[in-house]
């Protein structure tokens, strides 16, 4: 069994190979998660170039991390590309923002509906959570919900960058699915 140590803001640390999801939860992410991006904004990578675009993928249900029954948060993985680009990059300045929606939301009616939760990383915080795979650099966030228990059996993420200069990226909405005994 993997330990992992939990930080004040609900996120999971444990050792280099912890953060490493098992072979089925990869599995899971690349077939059956989902992948999202928008290109429209501009951020800084840190010697990569001023624009970026924001890839998430999550897994489709809601995960139980700390074992002790029923789901207690989600897992993401999060790539940054320069526009057209294939592989991830790794981010140097800004903020990563990953926010949570209780039930559907979409591009459209986002900013009307508040979020569930949100977990905020500096881009130096997160070179804890960086790997690289065959798709370039990715972060892996396991995020616990704490008390932001979703009541809707389905909640809607979304990955947000904010530039050292303010400007917003966001990817486009994932929905994910939180098993009927872990909802309340």
């Amino acid at each position: 069994m993997i330990r992992l140590r939990n930080l004040r803001d609900g996120t999971m640390r444990g050792a280099r190979s912890a953060r490493r999801w098992s072979a089925t939860g990869l599995l899971l992410v690349g077939l059956a998660g989902g992948c999202a991006t928008n290109s429209g904004g501009a951020g800084s990578t840190g010697g990569r170039g001023s624009d970026v675009e924001v890839h998430l993928f999550t897994v489709p249900v809601a995960m139980n991390l700390e074992g002790n029954g029923g789901a207690d948060g989600i897992g993401v993985r999060v790539y940054f590309s320069t526009p057209g680009g294939v592989r991830g990059i790794p981010l140097r300045k800004g903020t990563l923002e990953i926010l949570m929606y209780n039930g559907m939301v979409s591009s459209g009616n986002m900013k009307e509906t508040p979020p569930l939760k949100v977990w905020s990383f500096e881009a130096s915080r997160l070179a804890g959570f960086e790997d690289q795979n065959a798709l370039g650099i990715v972060y892996q966030l396991p995020l616990k919900w704490q008390k932001a228990r979703p009541s809707a059996r389905i909640i809607s993420v979304v990955a947000r960058y904010r530039s050292a200069q303010g400007v917003e990226q966001l990817s486009t909405v994932n929905s994910i699915t939180i098993p009927a005994k872990s909802a309340r």
